[in-house]
């Protein structure tokens, strides 16, 4: 779960073999943004590296179940000139321009002389004191292009070095390939830009002991020189260095050049962002046609996206939001985007957002239509954390954060893009109903599943299959109702082949968008016998292991999703 990206951790799973194994929960956020108004700091710890150490800060994280974060990008760079003359700065920070330098912006103040130093040891600091919660630290990078911009913008550093080597030009080098959208396109295929870029990558990891990076528009990376590769330069690279043997790499596989969207084709040990899934979700819940089959392979890991490169679920970064778009509460609440803060006539940011503002645009006293966003949320924080793969969550959506609107605040140092912290966050209902789902996924293997899924296995214990797609009648899904545009409901039952004498698990994950409450059959030849128990139920946030009140048949409300476990003599319940 990501801007606050985090992730869970049960076991740590071998690097070449399956490096970035689904018992983690990834969190993402800005270093700024996270703490900038978070409770009782104090203000000059506010917005620093400093104030990710505060025992209060951590507390948090490690209460929601957090076990890994992944911050915007914190290495040195530049304000772009046009933000600067609007008086607004580069708030994300993917404006490169120091590979080897934590930024200043989020050092304690300045002590004489000695600016980058205290940024190094405010950042080692920072990464220590998550280490010893046992919470891994991330870095987002972006080295597909500089803050030196285009042919017309300043020259600041590689441009005055070596232009040629360090920048794709065009034919009569006097432009610059623009594969980034930012101006320059970094060229890794020369070996001494390439051999720059590792050096980074191994400064990092052996000076600071950053865990994992996540890599801006990774496509340009894996370009060998112009088409993308598998087997390019930077990828063979990463592979075979022992220094970044045990670091997790994921890539965001997209850039605006051609054959630019690689989703799914980077190599094995790495993962990658998913906005298959992103898209796929949002769309399933805003109600759109035809969108159940999708959404099937996308809880089932993505199998479409990332088989064929002999990958597993694990490949998928699963994410409904990012620091880039609508937060969720947003998301239930715009239709469309309201970026005019931003300085460019609301003509930036997405435009096709899929989302669903309930009947209002943006704010409303109308407790109904505030009772559905809540529900329109839990249901997709709980089909994000009810997935196989690895669950990315934007920071703050646990606790209905908003932008206001704005799904492009890349420009906004101010309250728009900080977390708007309530005074006791720990006690938000949104945070408690979120710690549960986390709770959940880490205590049932079964939704973190190394491989793929087919149906084929079958348990000794109930003898079914591993997985099964059923109807509200509880009955095997036929073609044709896979094929209806306007279902919007389907169940997922899951069972964990164990031995014959350990405890054997089964799960039902009911999912039901449509306007009907739905009565469902528990006892019939698909599904396991024993005593059901409600884990999860997005109408009843406060369900964490309820018995069902009637063990034949469970009551599915309208827009609701709810998890069931089936208990044998041997198992026992969750501790909520």
């Amino acid at each position: 779960m990501w801007l606050f990206c985090c992730l869970i951790r049960l076991t740590q799973p071998n690097f070449r073999n399956n490096w970035f194994v689904s018992y983690r929960l990834k969190e993402r956020w800005s270093v700024k943004g996270f703490t900038q108004e978070f409770p009782g700091l104090d203000d000059e710890l506010r917005g620093r590296y400093r104030a990710l150490t505060d025992e209060r800060v951590l507390d948090y994280l490690e209460d929601l179940g957090i076990t890994g974060v992944e911050w915007l990008p914190i290495q040195a760079g530049a304000d772009d000139d046009f933000l600067v003359t609007r008086k607004l700065t580069n708030y994300w920070g993917y404006n490169t321009l120091g590979f080897f330098a934590p930024s200043h912006r989020f050092a304690s103040p300045r002590q004489a002389g000695a600016i980058y130093s205290t940024a190094n040891q405010d950042c080692q600091a920072m990464v220590n004191a998550m280490h010893r919660r046992g919470i891994e630290c991330w870095m987002d990078v972006v080295y597909n292009h500089t803050s030196e911009g285009n042919e017309e913008g300043p020259t600041l550093c590689f441009r005055g070095l070596d232009n040629a080597s360090y920048y794709r030009l065009s034919e009569d080098k006097r432009t610059y390939l623009d594969e980034s959208g930012c101006g320059n396109t970094v060229n890794l295929s020369h070996p001494r830009v390439l051999q720059m870029v590792m050096d980074s990558l191994r400064y990092w990891v052996n000076t600071f002991g950053i865990d994992g990076f996540r890599f801006d528009l990774a496509t340009i990376l894996g370009r060998n020189p112009i088409d993308f590769d598998a087997r390019s330069a930077f990828l063979s690279c990463v592979r075979q260095d022992p220094d970044l043997e045990n670091t997790r790499m994921v890539a965001e596989p997209w850039d605006i050049g051609n054959g630019g969207y690689q989703l799914g084709s980077f190599p094995p040990g790495w993962s990658e962002w998913n906005d298959r899934y992103r898209d796929g979700v949002r769309r399933f819940w805003a109600n759109e046609e035809g969108t159940l089959p999708p959404l099937a392979d996308l809880l089932l890991g993505s199998y479409q996206s990332f088989f064929a490169n002999d990958r597993g679920p694990v490949a998928s970064v699963n994410f409904v939001t990012a620091h880039d778009g609508f937060t969720l509460n947003d998301l239930v609440s715009y239709e469309q985007k309201h970026n005019e803060a931003n300085g460019e006539d609301n003509r930036d940011g997405h435009g096709s957002n899929y989302a669903y503002n309930h009947g209002v645009e943006g704010t409303t006293d109308d407790v109904d239509i505030i009772a559905e966003r809540g529900q329109a949320q839990r249901n997709i924080l709980s089909t994000l954390l009810l997935s196989q793969g690895v669950p990315m969550l934007l920071a703050g959506d646990e606790l209905r954060n908003s932008q206001g609107g704005n799904n492009n605040a890349y420009c906004q140092d101010n309250p728009i893009g900080w977390i708007n912290w309530p005074e006791h966050p720990t006690e938000h209902p949104q945070f408690r109903f979120v710690k549960h789902l986390i709770a959940v996924r880490q205590k049932l293997a079964v939704l973190r599943q190394r491989n793929w899924l087919h149906g084929t296995d079958r348990d000794p214990h109930w003898a079914l299959p591993n997985i099964s797609w059923l109807n509200e009648s509880a009955q095997i899904m036929t073609s044709e109702q896979w094929s209806d545009p306007y279902r919007q409901m389907v169940m997922m039952l899951l069972v964990d082949h164990q031995p014959a004498d350990e405890e054997s698990s089964a799960v039902l994950l009911m999912i039901n968008n449509s306007d009907t409450n739905l009565d469902v059959p528990l006892d019939t030849d698909q599904m396991p016998t024993g005593r059901w128990r409600c884990w999860v139920n997005t109408s009843d946030p406060g369900c964490t292991d309820s018995p069902l009140n009637n063990e034949l048949e469970m009551n599915v409300p309208a827009k609701t999703v709810v998890l069931l476990r089936c208990y044998t003599e041997k198992s026992g319940h969750i501790d909520a």
